[in-house]
């Protein structure tokens, strides 16, 4: 049985493979999101836009509908989905590991067939830790 471990994050997913429990995890090309790092302002072009009230003559800003900050979370969640998706073929098990809020944009990103390989979520933000760390986490259970 092979396993995929994703360890991610809004800015990083980092991919590692293992061939059985004995095996020490070998890392996979990963992915990044450079736009995960910045604040919401820094991914907004400048003030909202303006507009009229519906009746007389006052102006007000336009809020806006989305947050850009999650959206591009969702987006590389999907991303991540996808690249999990194209390599379908090469694992049996996946553990996903990311920290709540992006674990939970993972698990409703994923696809019902990669979503019945997942035998294990960790709420950890750990995509910075070095390779044995992160073995630890899979040792755990």
């Amino acid at each position: 049985m092979s396993l995929v471990c994703v360890v991610a994050a809004q800015s990083q997913a980092r991919f590692f493979m293992q061939e059985s429990t004995s095996k020490p995890l070998e890392e996979m090309p990963g992915l990044e999101n450079p736009e995960g790092r910045l604040h919401e302002r820094d991914l907004t072009s400048d003030r909202p836009g303006r507009t009229f009230d519906s009746t007389g003559s006052t102006r007000h800003a336009k809020e806006q509908k989305t947050d850009v900050k999650k959206q591009l979370a969702i987006n590389f969640a999907k991303q991540i989905a996808g690249y999990l998706e194209d390599r379908r073929n090469e694992f049996d098990q996946v553990v996903l590991i990311a920290p709540p809020a992006f674990l939970g944009l993972l698990r409703e990103n994923l696809p019902d067939t990669l979503s019945k390989l997942v035998i294990r979520e960790v709420d950890k933000d750990i995509v910075t830790k070095d390779v044995k760390e992160i073995q630890q986490y899979l040792k755990s259970f």
